[in-house]
């Protein structure tokens, strides 16, 4: 009995060692053959090096040339044929093209003059040359079409192959298509102030301090700007204010008359976080036109017709007429004053989660949705227009604001305000008076964005 487990414990083992070792020799041959498949993908690279690698280059395709470098603060710029701005996708697109093109097919590992000459390279059709961080460079010649068709034989001074050529549409592009169409180069967020004069004189200079806005006017005196309109007048600037069409880039103030620039309408002038500044200078409306001078270089550029519009404001347009800021869901009691009467609701906790209900004058259930809509208007609510500073108390009372017309504030449940607004008499037919409680300037609103106040308790009462 034990000789017969002895032979099955031998057989076992014999078994085990052979499926390891047929095991052994599959894993051994799998990942050899995935090896000599990764090697021979490598193989087909050209380059060595990825776009993080490159400090600059040029392109040159026929009597084109194009040379680009890359800035710590705006990325990729032209420095050939002009100076400025590059369009950061198409050169990132060229780099990454000519870095991971690959070889179709190899002619020569190690090419001679006459094979060189042969496929077209004495004379290449596009050649694209990059310095790396570490001062080496790399080439890419492209010469000949490839005679099957859609490829081209390509090298780097060495080695002849052929390579599809998806690649060459992102090299052989004309100048516009490299260029950045951004008349400001930079991003709103990294722009710390902002200089308009109008006609010569300042207009108004927008500064950025430990992440609030700032607004100066001709007078000198200063308050805080308006966050969503800083961020909509940024966004103009950096987003909105492209070149249409590139009018020259050899203007002389000679020809200022031609671009409607002898006496700029406006010059903007936006300061960057590193200290750089960058100008323009808007002229008048001409044909083809309005068009913008970069400063300091000699360009002209025409952009959209309305941008004159966008910048010709006065600094009180840019100040804060925040009425109210907070989030809906924190509000845990809406107080209303209406036509003299006064209504409180109370958030309240109910099976199926939350619920808001009338506590006074009498108890009921309102419209959730109803209050829902008006807090969610409530909480970014900002005024038309600023009318007066430090308003009296007999202007106050003049103007119905104290006691208000009308009145909604909103707490939380610690009892903290999270808004009181007050509002007052007609300022005209369409706009009323209107502030917050410790604001010291009166506003004015549109009278139709107030829809969202109920007239009366009937309009929040749930009566179902």
């Amino acid at each position: 009995m034990k000789r017969v487990h002895r032979m099955l414990g031998l057989t076992l083992i014999a078994a085990v060692l052979g499926g390891a070792f047929a095991y052994t020799a599959w894993v051994e041959g799998y990942l050899a053959k995935a090896e000599r498949a990764e090697q021979a993908e490598a193989h087909k690279r050209i380059f060595d090096f990825g776009r993080v690698d490159v400090k600059r280059g040029e392109i040159v395709a026929g009597d084109r040339k194009l040379a680009f470098a890359h800035d710590p603060e705006t990325g990729w710029v032209l420095t050939e044929p002009v100076q400025g701005p590059a369009d950061q996708g198409a050169v990132a697109q060229a780099i990454d093209q000519m870095a991971g093109i690959k070889a179709d097919g190899t002619v020569s590992d190690s090419a001679t003059k006459e094979e060189l000459a042969e496929y077209g390279f004495s004379a290449p059709t596009l050649r694209m040359k990059v310095e790396l961080d570490g001062g080496s460079t790399r080439e890419l010649l492209v010469g000949g079409k490839h005679p099957l068709g859609r490829a081209w034989f390509i090298s780097d001074g060495k080695r002849i192959a052929a390579a599809g050529d998806t690649f060459y549409a992102s090299l052989d592009r004309e100048l516009h298509a490299f260029r950045s169409k951004q008349v400001f180069p930079v991003s709103a967020g990294r722009i710390e102030a902002v200089r308009v004069e109008k006609g010569g004189a300042q207009a108004y200079v927008l500064q950025r301090e430990n992440d609030r806005w700032y607004v100066e006017g001709p007078d000198q005196k200063r308050a805080e700007a308006d966050p969503a309109l800083m961020d909509r007048f940024l966004l103009i600037l950096t987003r909105d204010l492209k070149a249409e069409s590139y009018a020259t880039d050899g203007f002389d103030p000679r020809q200022g008359e031609q671009y409607g620039l002898e006496k700029p309408r406006f010059t903007i002038e936006v300061k960057t976080d590193s200290g750089r500044t960058h100008r323009a200078a808007l002229g008048r409306s001409v044909e083809g036109g309005p068009y913008v001078h970069i400063l300091g270089t000699g360009t002209v550029v025409a952009v959209y017709e309305s941008f004159a519009g966008d910048v010709d404001k006065s600094a009180s347009a840019f100040r804060d007429r925040t009425l109210a800021v907070f989030d809906p869901k924190e509000a845990k009691r809406v107080e209303l004053e209406l036509g003299g009467a006064r209504i409180v609701v109370e958030k309240q906790a109910v099976d199926a989660g939350e619920s808001w209900r009338i506590v006074s004058p009498s108890q009921a259930k309102a419209k959730a949705w109803k209050i829902s809509a008006l807090l969610f208007q409530l909480s970014r609510l900002r005024s038309d227009e600023i009318r007066e500073e430090r308003v009296s108390a007999t202007r106050l009372a003049e103007m119905r604001l104290d006691p208000p017309r009308a009145r909604i504030a909103v707490e939380n449940e610690n009892g903290e305000k999270l808004a009181d607004i007050r509002i007052g008499k007609n300022y005209d037919e369409y706009n009323v008076f209107i502030t917050a409680a410790g604001l010291e300037r009166v506003d004015a609103i549109e009278e139709k964005r107030l829809i969202f106040l109920p007239k009366d308790m009937s309009e929040i009462l749930d009566s179902r």
